[in-house]
Protein backbone atom coordinates (compact mmCIF):
# COMPACT_ATOMS: atom_id res chain seq x y z
CA UNK A 1 0.00 0.00 0.00
CA UNK A 2 1.59 3.52 -1.13
CA UNK A 3 1.58 6.51 1.01
CA UNK A 4 -0.72 8.07 -1.24
CA UNK A 5 -3.04 5.56 -0.26
CA UNK A 6 -2.64 5.92 3.90
CA UNK A 7 -2.68 9.79 3.73
CA UNK A 8 -6.77 10.18 3.18
CA UNK A 9 -7.33 7.70 5.90
CA UNK A 10 -5.29 9.18 8.18
CA UNK A 11 -6.53 12.50 7.41
CA UNK A 12 -10.53 10.88 7.89
CA UNK A 13 -9.40 9.55 11.43
CA UNK A 14 -7.67 12.51 12.55
CA UNK A 15 -11.01 14.75 11.80
CA UNK A 16 -12.52 12.64 13.31
CA UNK A 17 -10.93 12.59 16.72
CA UNK A 18 -10.93 16.06 16.47
CA UNK A 19 -14.79 16.48 15.94
CA UNK A 20 -15.72 13.52 18.73
CA UNK A 21 -13.59 15.29 21.10
CA UNK A 22 -15.32 18.49 20.38
CA UNK A 23 -18.83 17.13 20.55
CA UNK A 24 -18.18 15.24 24.15
CA UNK A 25 -17.20 18.39 25.18
CA UNK A 26 -20.04 19.91 24.55
CA UNK A 27 -22.27 16.96 25.32
CA UNK A 28 -20.12 17.11 28.96
CA UNK A 29 -21.06 21.14 28.70
CA UNK A 30 -24.70 20.67 27.99
CA UNK A 31 -25.20 18.29 30.84
CA UNK A 32 -23.66 20.70 33.43
CA UNK A 33 -25.56 23.30 32.04
CA UNK A 34 -29.02 21.00 31.92
CA UNK A 35 -28.35 20.16 35.55
CA UNK A 36 -27.61 24.06 36.90
CA UNK A 37 -30.68 24.97 35.41
CA UNK A 38 -32.69 22.83 36.89
CA UNK A 39 -30.98 22.65 40.05
CA UNK A 40 -31.75 26.53 40.13
CA UNK A 41 -35.25 26.94 39.04
CA UNK A 42 -36.15 24.39 41.47
CA UNK A 43 -34.13 25.71 44.34
CA UNK A 44 -35.51 29.56 43.36
CA UNK A 45 -38.79 28.67 42.19
CA UNK A 46 -40.51 29.07 45.39
CA UNK A 47 -39.71 32.56 45.46
CA UNK A 48 -40.35 33.32 42.09
CA UNK A 49 -43.90 32.22 42.84
CA UNK A 50 -44.36 34.18 45.79
CA UNK A 51 -42.52 37.25 44.40
CA UNK A 52 -44.82 37.49 41.21
CA UNK A 53 -47.86 34.90 41.92
CA UNK A 54 -49.53 35.63 38.50
CA UNK A 55 -48.98 32.15 36.30
CA UNK A 56 -49.17 34.62 33.52
CA UNK A 57 -46.13 36.11 34.58
CA UNK A 58 -44.12 33.46 36.70
CA UNK A 59 -44.72 30.55 34.61
CA UNK A 60 -42.82 32.88 31.74
CA UNK A 61 -40.23 33.93 33.80
CA UNK A 62 -39.27 30.53 34.52
CA UNK A 63 -39.35 29.33 31.09
CA UNK A 64 -37.46 32.78 30.12
CA UNK A 65 -34.59 31.64 32.96
CA UNK A 66 -33.93 27.99 31.77
CA UNK A 67 -33.84 29.61 27.71
CA UNK A 68 -31.16 32.04 28.61
CA UNK A 69 -29.40 29.72 30.79
CA UNK A 70 -29.33 27.15 27.92
CA UNK A 71 -28.70 29.57 25.50
CA UNK A 72 -25.32 30.84 27.53
CA UNK A 73 -24.07 26.95 26.83
CA UNK A 74 -24.65 27.41 23.64
CA UNK A 75 -22.91 30.54 22.83
CA UNK A 76 -19.54 28.82 25.06
CA UNK A 77 -19.87 25.55 22.51
CA UNK A 78 -20.26 28.10 19.40
CA UNK A 79 -17.25 29.83 20.78
CA UNK A 80 -15.82 26.63 21.48
CA UNK A 81 -15.85 25.22 17.98
CA UNK A 82 -14.30 28.57 16.96
CA UNK A 83 -11.17 28.90 18.55
CA UNK A 84 -10.50 25.16 17.70
CA UNK A 85 -10.60 26.01 13.79
CA UNK A 86 -8.78 29.03 14.38
CA UNK A 87 -6.37 26.90 16.39
CA UNK A 88 -5.99 24.40 13.26
CA UNK A 89 -5.42 26.72 11.09
CA UNK A 90 -8.54 27.11 9.08
CA UNK A 91 -9.48 31.03 9.64
CA UNK A 92 -6.83 33.83 10.05
CA UNK A 93 -9.70 36.10 12.17
CA UNK A 94 -11.50 35.29 14.88
CA UNK A 95 -14.57 36.89 13.48
CA UNK A 96 -14.54 34.63 10.53
CA UNK A 97 -14.27 31.83 12.94
CA UNK A 98 -17.55 32.76 14.95
CA UNK A 99 -18.98 32.97 11.91
CA UNK A 100 -18.73 30.10 10.55
CA UNK A 101 -19.23 28.15 13.61
CA UNK A 102 -22.51 29.74 14.24
CA UNK A 103 -23.64 29.34 10.63
CA UNK A 104 -23.02 25.67 10.93
CA UNK A 105 -23.51 25.04 14.16
CA UNK A 106 -27.24 26.25 14.14
CA UNK A 107 -27.29 24.28 10.66
CA UNK A 108 -27.98 27.39 8.87
CA UNK A 109 -25.38 26.29 6.42
CA UNK A 110 -25.04 29.38 3.82
CA UNK A 111 -21.57 28.40 1.95
CA UNK A 112 -19.90 31.00 1.44
CA UNK A 113 -17.35 30.26 3.93
CA UNK A 114 -16.03 26.57 3.80
CA UNK A 115 -13.57 24.68 5.32
CA UNK A 116 -10.31 23.05 3.69
CA UNK A 117 -10.67 19.96 2.74
CA UNK A 118 -8.26 18.56 5.01
CA UNK A 119 -10.78 19.26 7.55
CA UNK A 120 -14.23 19.71 6.04
CA UNK A 121 -15.75 16.56 8.09
CA UNK A 122 -15.68 18.99 10.69
CA UNK A 123 -18.67 21.30 9.72
CA UNK A 124 -20.63 18.23 9.06
CA UNK A 125 -19.93 17.17 12.67
CA UNK A 126 -20.26 20.18 13.63
CA UNK A 127 -24.09 20.40 12.49
CA UNK A 128 -24.68 17.02 13.60
CA UNK A 129 -23.37 19.06 17.17
CA UNK A 130 -25.73 21.58 16.55
CA UNK A 131 -28.73 19.72 15.90
CA UNK A 132 -28.28 17.36 18.81
CA UNK A 133 -27.98 20.09 21.42
CA UNK A 134 -30.59 22.58 20.10
CA UNK A 135 -33.24 19.43 20.46
CA UNK A 136 -31.85 18.87 23.73
CA UNK A 137 -32.41 22.49 24.49
CA UNK A 138 -35.82 22.40 23.79
CA UNK A 139 -36.82 19.13 25.73
CA UNK A 140 -35.55 20.98 28.77
CA UNK A 141 -37.29 24.48 28.37
CA UNK A 142 -40.69 22.09 27.58
CA UNK A 143 -39.53 20.29 30.58
CA UNK A 144 -39.11 23.39 32.38
CA UNK A 145 -42.53 24.79 30.96
CA UNK A 146 -44.79 21.64 31.79
CA UNK A 147 -42.90 21.50 35.45
CA UNK A 148 -43.58 24.84 35.84
CA UNK A 149 -47.82 24.63 35.06
CA UNK A 150 -48.00 22.09 37.11
CA UNK A 151 -46.90 23.43 40.11
CA UNK A 152 -48.33 26.75 40.09
CA UNK A 153 -52.00 24.14 39.41
CA UNK A 154 -51.04 22.38 42.72
CA UNK A 155 -50.31 25.78 44.29
CA UNK A 156 -54.15 26.81 43.36
CA UNK A 157 -55.41 23.67 43.86
CA UNK A 158 -54.21 23.80 47.53
CA UNK A 159 -55.17 27.20 47.64
CA UNK A 160 -58.94 26.94 46.78
CA UNK A 161 -58.69 23.65 49.23
CA UNK A 162 -57.94 26.03 52.28
CA UNK A 163 -60.79 28.84 51.18
CA UNK A 164 -62.94 26.26 50.26
CA UNK A 165 -62.82 24.79 54.16
CA UNK A 166 -62.38 21.05 53.44
CA UNK A 167 -63.35 18.26 55.88
CA UNK A 168 -61.20 18.61 59.03
CA UNK A 169 -60.70 22.36 58.40
CA UNK A 170 -62.08 24.18 61.37
CA UNK A 171 -61.37 28.31 60.57
CA UNK A 172 -64.83 29.04 59.88
CA UNK A 173 -66.87 26.48 61.15
CA UNK A 174 -67.94 27.13 64.92
CA UNK A 175 -70.54 23.77 64.92
CA UNK A 176 -67.87 21.53 64.24
CA UNK A 177 -67.80 19.44 67.06
CA UNK A 178 -63.73 18.91 67.48
CA UNK A 179 -63.57 22.88 66.92
CA UNK A 180 -61.12 24.49 69.29
CA UNK A 181 -63.32 26.51 71.05
CA UNK A 182 -66.39 24.29 70.83
CA UNK A 183 -65.68 23.42 74.87
CA UNK A 184 -65.85 26.95 75.63
CA UNK A 185 -69.17 27.56 73.61
CA UNK A 186 -70.36 25.01 75.47
CA UNK A 187 -69.03 26.60 79.00
CA UNK A 188 -70.99 29.56 78.04
CA UNK A 189 -74.12 27.80 76.92
CA UNK A 190 -74.10 26.17 80.15
CA UNK A 191 -73.49 29.13 82.16
CA UNK A 192 -76.24 30.59 80.82
CA UNK A 193 -78.89 27.70 81.32
CA UNK A 194 -77.88 27.63 85.32
CA UNK A 195 -78.54 31.62 85.30
CA UNK A 196 -81.86 30.91 83.64
CA UNK A 197 -82.48 28.44 86.03
CA UNK A 198 -81.73 29.78 89.01
CA UNK A 199 -83.53 33.07 88.08
CA UNK A 200 -86.68 31.10 87.43
CA UNK A 201 -85.57 29.48 90.92
CA UNK A 202 -85.89 33.13 92.50
CA UNK A 203 -89.20 34.04 90.84
CA UNK A 204 -90.89 31.01 92.12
Amino acid sequence: MTEVDIAPDIGVSLQLVVATAAILGNIALHTIATVAVIAGLRRFEPTMSKLLGDAFIAVPMMVAAATLGMLVAHTIEIWGWAVMLLWLGEFSNLESALYFSVVTFSTLGYGDIVLDHQWRLLGAMASVNGIILFGWTTAVVVAVLTSAIERHDERRSARKAREGQPEGHHAWQPWHPHAPWRPHIQEVRHRADHISDHNAGAGD
